[in-house]
């Protein structure tokens, strides 16, 4: 019995050292665990703390370590209610916001636009937000570019435009000015294209449809301008021919005036000549001369075929002959009882047929001889056809100019 009491009481000792070494360990834990509890409620409320910056929310003050710290247990749930549901709305927003900053890449037309999840998860985002927001400052930019070029543009054609008033909601209403004159420019060059093709029309400047091109409007002018500028020239050119047939007319003029007197004198010479003339022909008639009688003149037909003359003299050693035909040689006309005397003005080089008894029915052709000196009474010729066969030349044959130099000689006048 007794060493069962021993036993019983050595159990019993043993079971409270156990006893004191359980719960000194129960208290490290719990210690442990008041600590952790405390960390995980900073933490819990500094996540809060984060979420609340620019949310609008307070949700960090029902977060706080004293409210869900451990001697607060009753009322946790409520409080991390309230911090789940911040976390909820957060985790929506950010979906919300990567949804929208993935549409608005996508309505920008950024090519290779980032995707929603891109924009959402934490390894991504920043990255891809950024290569959204680069993309809209480039369209950002080249919009206010747009805009302050379209104000340029707008001043150059005498528009001014108020870029801000482009950029708000009455745009529409500001571009209609820009619009508008751009119309009527466009008008004033459809009337200045139709009145280049009327000009190039009434100038003879011959313009195709291209030449109206935009790029090709400085040679279409040039072309104008010379076409212009030729009418200039022809302008002054025919100025100076009229100025000049005016000079002529005025000459003209002049001359006709002076025509006129002279013609007006004679007239009056003409009268005169005309009381003579009827004077001459009484005279003519009491001389039994008719009054219309045709009269010779120097060196005509009728002169050269009245010439005759004899052969004087013969060389026989030169080979030459003198006739007693010179180049004061006169032929005689009668006329009435008067005669009038002619010069037949015989040429240096005159041909002659030599005839032989011309003065009776017996006459014989002799031959043809040429002149090579011509004097006053007399001239020397040489023969051109040799005297016919038997026969020689002698002193008296008959000498007289053939027909055919008598083609060119003066008409005879009355």
């Amino acid at each position: 019995m007794k060493w069962l009491n021993i036993v019983l009481s050595v159990l019993v000792l043993l079971l409270a050292i156990a006893s004191a070494v359980c719960s000194y360990f129960l208290f490290e834990k719990r210690e442990l665990l008041v600590k952790g509890w405390s960390e995980m409620a900073v933490s819990v409320s500094n996540a809060a703390k984060e979420l609340d910056k620019g949310s609008g929310t307070e949700v960090a003050k029902s977060v706080s370590p004293e409210e869900i710290g451990h001697g607060n247990y009753d009322n946790l749930d409520s409080n991390l209610t309230k911090f789940n549901d911040q976390a909820r709305e957060v985790s929506k927003q950010r979906e919300v916001l990567g949804k929208a900053i993935s549409n608005t890449a996508e309505i920008m037309e950024m090519p290779n636009h980032p995707g929603q999840n891109d924009l959402t998860k934490l390894d991504s985002y920043e990255n891809a937000v950024s290569n959204v927001t680069g993309h809209v400052k480039t369209i950002k930019n080249r919009y206010d570019d747009t805009i302050k070029q379209i104000s340029a543009t707008g001043n150059k054609i005498k528009t001014p435009l108020n870029a801000n008033a482009l950029k708000g909601a009455q745009y529409k209403t500001e571009y209609a000015k820009l619009d508008n004159q751009i119309s009527a420019m466009d008008s004033r060059i459809q009337s200045y294209d139709g009145a280049y093709r009327r000009f190039a029309g009434i100038i003879g400047v011959s313009l195709a449809n291209p030449d109206f091109e935009y790029s090709a409007i400085n040679a279409t002018t040039n072309k104008i301008q010379g076409g212009i500028q030729k009418i200039k020239t022809d302008l002054k050119t025919a100025e100076n021919t009229i100025a000049q047939k005016d000079r002529d007319i005025a000459g003209i003029k002049k001359t006709v005036s002076d025509k006129d007197q002279q013609l007006a004198n004679e007239k009056i010479a003409f009268g005169k000549l005309k009381e003579r003339n009827e004077t001459l022909n009484q005279l003519l008639e009491k001389e039994g001369i008719p009054s219309d009688t045709t009269l010779w003149t120097d060196g005509s037909k009728e002169a050269k075929r009245a010439l005759q003359g004899r052969i004087i003299e013969i060389d026989n050693h030169f080979g030459f002959m003198v006739i007693d035909i010179g180049s004061a040689t006169k032929v005689g006309q009668k006329v009435g009882p008067k005669i009038a005397y002619f010069n037949p003005k015989i040429a240096d080089d005159a041909e002659f047929l030599v005839v032989r008894d011309f003065d009776n029915k017996n006459s014989k052709y002799i031959g043809r001889i040429k002149l090579f000196k011509l004097s006053q009474n007399n001239a020397y010729a040489k023969w051109v056809a040799p005297p016919i066969a038997g026969e020689k030349v002698k002193v008296g044959d008959f000498v007289f100019l053939p027909d055919d130099t008598m083609e060119a000689a003066p008409a005879t006048k009355k």
